[in-house]
């Protein structure tokens, strides 16, 4: 406080809080906004739905509830985590593709997202708007808007990272999108060969050329509005939950800096940022939040440019919050802010 800090922020992690399915144990975080009242102080808390571990700054582990966690491994893995085109699938955060399927007990993961929310609200209800005026609403890996597309144990800096559209269900969208909207059956099997998470860019056929053709564009199209429509989804009935009760609802959005100079924003696009061939995804992923009553929360607040923007990373991360905070304020909504690490 002497410092001019009025508040803190802190994870409600999924994987403590519903270790059996809709029985919640909020406890220690009523404690801890108890604590948080005496002092003085607000605290805006984090409906984290992904999994502790394996991203930068994680010296912890927490993963998903172990219910969740049981179903995929009898179900299979790639019908409720994104995965890789080897394989690989990552247990970090549902896949959004799979948000309205019904995986246990008939309950689907926004489902479940919306029982946990409400049942915060019922344990938290009398310290609203004296110790909790915001609620950050998780959206996926690190509780971001985006797609696991650079994981730490296969990933390294400034590798674009690789798309994450092989799981059952992106599989399914992707297929019915081309025969029913794109009326292109022959791209129905067709994935983009990104080359793997540190290949380099600029030898690889997609980043290089093909994401700028009538393919790159219509299949960045539907990866990037995938992702968005999971968003929109999520914080829908967050807002219906949230917003009666006049609380502050955001969304976390991912400051991906590096190869933003190149022509084919390639990390951004792996994750599902479609920022290049005149595209604006932070525009549309604002106007998202705007009808969702969100705030645009950004990370990389605190990198400068300069000290990597020459190959081979490319990185420019003032012009990129520049372009965030443009897309704001052009929606209308507020800008929040935190530091990438």
């Amino acid at each position: 406080q002497n410092a001019g800090v009025h508040g803190v922020m802190c994870d409600i992690w999924w994987g403590l809080v519903e270790q059996q399915p809709k029985k919640y144990d909020f406890s220690f975080y009523r404690s801890m906004a108890e604590a948080a009242q005496r002092q003085g102080l607000e605290i805006e808390f984090v409906m984290s739905f992904h999994k502790c571990g394996g991203n930068v700054g994680d010296n912890v582990y927490i993963p998903l509830p172990k219910w969740i966690l049981s179903h995929a491994h009898k179900a299979g893995l790639s019908s409720v985590f994104y995965t890789d085109r080897w394989g690989f699938s990552n247990d970090e955060y549902i896949s959004g593709a799979a948000d309205t399927t019904p995986l246990v007990d008939g309950r689907s993961p926004v489902e479940m997202y919306a029982d946990f929310m409400q049942a915060f609200v019922d344990n938290f209800l009398d310290l609203f708007h004296i110790v909790i005026s915001k609620v950050q609403i998780g959206l996926g890996p690190a509780g971001e808007l985006r797609y696991p597309s650079f994981p730490l144990s296969k990933w390294c800096y400034p590798g674009a990272g690789s798309f994450q559209c092989y799981d059952r269900s992106m599989r399914e969208g992707w297929e019915k999108h081309c025969r029913n909207e794109l009326k292109k059956s022959v791209w129905a099997h067709k994935m983009p060969d990104d080359g793997g998470y540190n290949a380099d860019p600029q030898n690889n056929h997609f980043w290089s050329s093909e994401i700028h053709s009538d393919y790159g564009k219509a299949f960045m199209s539907w990866y990037s509005n995938a992702l968005i429509q999971h968003g929109e989804r999520v914080l829908k009935r967050a807002s219906s939950i949230f917003a009666p009760l006049g609380v502050e609802i955001s969304g976390k959005i991912a400051g991906l800096h590096w190869l933003y100079k190149t022509s084919h924003h390639g990390a951004e696009c792996a994750a599902g940022y479609y920022n290049t061939n005149n595209q604006d995804c932070y525009s549309n992923i604002a106007r998202m939040l705007r009808s969702c009553g969100a705030t645009f929360d950004f990370t990389c607040m605190e990198i400068k440019t300069g000290r990597d923007d020459c190959p081979p990373y490319y990185s420019d991360p003032e012009a990129l919050v520049w372009q965030a905070k443009r897309a704001a304020e052009g929606n209308g909504i507020k800008l929040a802010g935190e530091n990438a690490l």
